[in-house]
């Protein structure tokens, strides 16, 4: 063991005093002296990763003298130097719920500030975070109101709004890859096991190993999980989830990929082919977007509280301004009278007597003649009586 020094609060130029337990920071990584050190070998200790690295007291002293790597006081033991960021017990706990190979300074700075901004847009009253000139012009009045210069992009701003909200606002989702978790809460998964289904996915990239699906690699990962636990019965292994799986095989194949397997190249071609130039929109209606959606709602008649049917919708949203301009919705599925429907609302103003906006708190202002109007590639988007209609409102399909 060290047995140099009594206290490091003060330091002379010549001789620095090492002892077990004693902080050090470089480069902003806190880290402390272990008691295993000896007098030949100082272990350095990071106290977030806890990996261990060892050197001489010599070169830790020439070092700390070369102020590359800066010694902290022992009173700041009890303060923020054990954490990059002061934290409430709500906070400790969250980090202390990450795992502790994550745990380094710049992840959880990264975390926690951008979590407080999205905290404060939400509160400011901003419901979109698409990257666009409403979102930037929403940082910058938070920055005016608060005093603060937000240190991230608006591009890191949605990202980090879109995980914590497919996550359930679960903090930990804004850690890079905490998405590959396996099992309830979020446990992350034994490296043996993450390496067998790395393992099974690299065999399923071959040519010549067939389809490509998630269900026959998952099948493949449990064939090879229970050899190893018959192997060594005594550390078994546990067995990975479908879905677990299933993300790992998203992340590894694309949509394409999988279609050329599966299907063919032709057939990939004709259902992936890619899409012709795009129209940039420069002014409010130069473009205007519309798609339909399975709500996934199923509706009930207000009146006599029986079945209706489940709700479809098909909306338009301005390019330019991201206003909503036209929606069709109703019990029947989507097609081309939907689509004609819905643009049709967005070039007329809205009448707000008609029953569709008697629950309406507010009114539906935005309206007018589409430059360029855009359907995804479903085949009743392509008939020729929507785009007949559309012309003849003056608009381009």
């Amino acid at each position: 063991m060290i047995t140099e020094a009594r206290t490091n609060e003060h330091h002379t130029e010549g001789e620095f005093s090492l002892a077990p337990g004693m902080l050090l920071q470089a480069a902003g990584v806190t880290f402390r002296i272990s008691e295993d050190s000896t007098p030949s070998t100082v272990f350095l200790v990071n106290i977030h990763t806890h990996d261990a690295r060892s050197c001489t007291p010599d070169e830790l002293r020439e070092a700390i003298r070369g102020k590359t790597v800066r010694a902290l006081p022992l009173s700041q033991l009890a303060q923020a130097a054990l954490v990059p960021i002061h934290l409430r017990d709500d906070d400790r706990r969250l980090i202390e719920s990450i795992p502790a190979f994550m745990r380094s300074d710049a992840a959880i700075r990264d975390l926690f500030i951008k979590r407080k901004w999205v905290k404060l847009l939400r509160e400011h009253g901003v419901k979109s975070f698409v990257p666009d000139a409403y979102l930037a012009a929403s940082v910058a009045e938070v920055e005016h109101k608060t005093g603060e210069k937000c240190p991230i992009g608006i591009h890191t701003i949605y990202d980090a709004a879109r995980a914590l909200r497919r996550n359930d606002d679960d903090p930990r989702a804004l850690l890079p890859h905490y998405h590959l978790r396996g099992g309830p809460g979020g446990h992350r998964l034994d490296p043996r096991l993450e390496q067998i289904i790395a393992n099974a996915l690299e065999a399923a990239a071959s040519p010549s190993a067939g389809r490509l699906q998630a269900s026959r690699i998952h099948d493949a990962v449990v064939s090879q999980v229970k050899q190893v636990n018959r192997a060594a019965p005594q550390d078994p292994l546990p067995f990975a989830s479908v879905p677990t799986v299933t993300r790992r095989f998203k992340d590894r194949f694309t949509a394409y990929e999988i279609c050329v397997r599966n299907y063919g190249s032709d057939r990939a071609d004709s259902e992936f082919r890619q899409a012709g130039v795009r129209v940039r929109a420069e002014r409010p209606l130069d473009v205007v977007q519309y798609d339909d959606l399975n709500t996934g709602v199923f509706m009930i008649d207000e009146r006599t509280r029986l079945p209706w049917g489940r709700c479809w919708l098909t909306s338009g949203v301005d390019e330019c301004t991201a206003a909503p301009m036209g929606m069709s919705m109703s019990e029947r599925p989507r097609s081309t009278e939907s689509a004609l429907e819905a643009v049709i609302l967005g070039i007329f103003p809205k009448d707000h007597s008609q029953p569709d906006f008697a629950d309406c708190a507010g009114k539906w202002e935005w309206y007018g003649h589409h430059g360029l109007i855009t359907f995804d590639n479903a085949s009743y988007n392509e008939t020729m009586r929507l785009q007949a209609s559309v012309l003849e409102f003056g608009g381009e399909v």
